[in-house]
């Protein structure tokens, strides 16, 4: 068991279809849903934090 906490959200179902056709891609063709899902937001994140850094910086 990990020790992950669990959450659940309702995705609309353009978002889901979205992460569903992810699948087919190579990439994510042996990910499960919830791997999609958290790979999407630590790319979300990272995006935020760069966003931030440069707001910092200039």
């Amino acid at each position: 068991m990990t020790d992950m906490r669990r959450v659940t959200i309702a995705f609309p179902d353009s978002m889901d279809k979205r992460i569903l056709e992810l699948r087919k891609d190579d990439h994510f063709i042996r990910s499960s849903h919830s791997e999609i899902v958290r790979k999407i937001l630590e790319h979300g994140f990272q995006a935020l934090d760069a966003e931030r850094a440069a707001q910092d910086s200039a």
